[in-house]
Parts: structure tokens; C-alpha cells; sequence
């Protein structure tokens, strides 16, 4: 799993591409994760999308990928980035797909007019909306591990964000997932998610899936709810919008039910394919 940098003023990201079995015929996928992960959150949803190219990768600060010293983490930034990386691997255009803040970071991607020729599709998996209520929440998370560490949270996030129906294999994952970062890099990505702005939901054209979990307390049925009115959705059509809910899955969607996260992703991404050609 190598390494990339688009430019030397920007950050290092290390990154993984699947070979799929379809190269030439669908868009590739974008795979950004969410807090206290990494690129191997996607990989239980990855057999699903073996038509597929996915590149996958750790965010700035978290997992492999080094904290950028001069750059202080922030959406735009992180968003700006990830663009940066597509340039790099002579990506022109794909589907976006985030989970949590990595779902905020997507639409950031999204509703960006710099970038609207870029983006063929955006998925959303338990999306962070920022608000008053996210602050506070994340306020208090950057305090607890600049005082006690990530070891807390690999011991409460697991158990504390999934369902009642997650094995203790999935718990596991998930606690590898956390212990996996380092306290700077996971106190500035609370930072980022504390101080997010919501990006202009209703500039959002792509066609757009929201994946949400039934027990998910992170980002609730509501939020999701509220994420797609703002864009202007459910809606039919080339620029259609809608969501999917996950029976017996709380945050940790692709750890908690990955094939049929994936299996969602791949039959979205077709239906854009095919509302293309007609």
C-alpha cells in the first residue's frame, strides 16, 4: 500500500486502489473514512464492488497518513486534498463516497462549483451534519483524549456506537480501528468536526445516496433526514437523491453490515450509469 503526495506543499496520504473487474466501464469510487479510522473501514464492503476501481485512503493525521505540520486540519482543506490526490493518480472524475466526517468531507467535494465536473456521485454513510450539538460533542471528545489519550475511547466507541446486534469481532475492529491513531491526529480531526461549517447542501447536482443505520445515535435517522431536505431530496431523475436505512446497524456501517453497504454503493453507481446513456 504505497504513499502519494499531488504536491510538495501538500499532505502525504497513504492510499490503496483495487483492480476491478470492469476497468473502463464504471467511475471510480472514492472511499473516505470517518473519525478514529482508516481506509480499512471499507474493506468488509469491498468484495461487493469488485466491478469497481476503489481507492481508499487514511486522511491526514489519522492511521498511516502523517499530520501535516505547517497546515492545521479543516474541511476545506482536507477537501481540497483529496482532490489533490485525484490529480495525482490522473483521476478526471468520480463517485465520492464518505462515512461520518468523511461524508461531510464528500459533500464539502460535492458543493464545491470548483469541482461540480468532478464529481459523478456522491454517497453519504451516516454523515456528520455540523451544528451546535456536534460541537459540543466533539469539544468534549478533543478534551478527553488530550487528557486521556485514545485508549479510552477504543475501550467506550466500540460498544457505545454500534448496535445491540454487533458481534464481538466487529467491537474488536473497531478498537483496532482507534487504537491505530495517534492522540495529535485524533484531537485535531475532533477539532475539524467541532468546527465544521455545512456546506451548501442545496448546490449539491450529483446524484446522491444517504446510508444510515437504524441504532446509529452518532448521526440519527433524523439527521439524515434533515441532510437531504437541505439537498433538496428525495427526488427522482440524472440528479436524483434519496436514502437507504440499515436495520440493526449503528455507526460503523461497513463494519457492522459491509456487504450490504457495498451492495447499495454498487447498485447506485450503476443506476448513474445507466441514467447517463439514456
Amino acid at each position: 500500500m504505497p504513499y502519494i503526495q499531488a504536491l510538495p506543499d501538500q499532505p502525504l496520504f497513504h492510499y490503496h486502489i483495487t483492480t476491478p473487474s470492469n476497468p473502463d466501464s464504471l467511475p471510480p469510487l472514492i472511499l473516505i473514512h470517518g473519525l478514529g479510522s482508516s481506509q480499512n473501514f471499507y474493506q468488509p464492503s469491498l468484495p461487493s464492488l469488485s466491478d469497481y476501481r476503489c481507492i481508499s485512503l487514511d486522511l491526514p493525521g489519522s492511521a498511516r497518513s502523517p499530520l501535516p505540520l505547517k497546515t492545521p486540519l479543516s474541511i476545506p482543506f482536507l477537501a481540497s486534498s483529496i482532490v489533490g490526490l485525484l490529480d495525482a493518480l490522473n483521476i478526471p472524475k468520480a463517485v465520492f463516497v464518505g462515512h461520518s466526517v468523511g461524508g461531510l468531507i464528500a459533500a464539502t467535494i460535492a458543493a464545491d462549483p470548483r469541482y461540480k465536473d468532478r464529481v459523478v456521485g456522491l454517497v453519504g454513510i451516516g454523515a456528520v451534519l455540523p451544528g451546535d450539538d456536534v460541537k459540543e460533542v466533539f469539544e468534549k471528545r478533543k478534551a478527553t483524549v488530550e487528557k486521556e489519550g485514545v485508549e479510552v475511547l477504543a475501550d467506550s466507541v466500540p460498544l457505545a456506537a454500534t448496535a445491540i446486534q454487533a458481534t464481538p469481532l466487529h467491537r474488536a475492529f473497531i478498537r483496532e480501528l482507534i487504537l491505530g491513531q495517534t492522540q495529535e491526529g485524533y484531537a485535531s480531526m475532533c477539532n475539524v468536526i467541532a468546527t465544521a461549517e455545512r456546506p451548501n447542501y442545496s448546490a449539491i447536482r450529483a446524484p446522491t445516496l444517504l446510508i444510515l443505520g437504524d441504532e446509529d445515535e452518532s448521526v440519527p435517522v433524523a439527521k439524515g433526514a434533515e441532510t437531504m431536505k437541505l439537498m433538496g431530496g428525495p427526488g427522482e431523475g440524472k440528479q436524483a437523491k434519496r436514502w437507504e436505512l440499515l436495520k440493526r446497524v449503528g455507526h460503523w456501517h461497513c463494519v457492522e453490515d459491509g456487504p450490504r453497504v457495498g451492495s447499495l454503493i454498487a447498485a447506485f453507481v450503476k443506476d448513474i450509469v445507466a441514467n447517463e446513456q439514456d
